[in-house]
């Protein structure tokens, strides 16, 4: 009997592990979506850090770019919980990032490569 008491109480304790979040779970490839988008401003910040009231156009890019992908701090926050708490999910993830990054890296020089010829 005890036996089967210990069975039945794991059982229920996997179900709950399973059960999803109490939030809007974004699916790995909008999380990638929004953090390539994060990461590009991120970037273009670090690189122009010369006016006193950066921080404050960056946190205001950062809002709108959440609104552009029609979400908010809160479940941004939430998903970022999430995503690191699944190493495997947040490793794709940040696969996917880095081709993105890769992608409009190729587009640059690309284009770069075009305006140098045409000169």
């Amino acid at each position: 009997m005890a036996i089967l008491s210990v069975f039945f109480m794991s059982s229920c304790q996997s179900e709950k592990n399973e059960e999803l979040p109490d939030f809007s779970l974004y699916s790995e490839e909008e999380f990638a979506d929004i953090l390539f988008d994060l990461t590009m401003v991120e970037s273009a910040y670090r690189l122009n850090m010369t006016t006193a009231d950066a921080n404050l156009k960056r946190d205001k890019i950062h809002q709108s770019i959440l609104a552009i992908h029609k979400t908010d701090t809160l479940t941004f926050d939430q998903n970022w919980n999430y995503f690191s708490a699944e190493p495997d999910k947040m490793i794709n993830v940040y696969e996917m990032v880095i081709q993105k990054i890769d992608d409009e890296r190729q587009k640059r020089g690309a284009v770069i490569q075009k305006e140098i010829k045409e000169e």
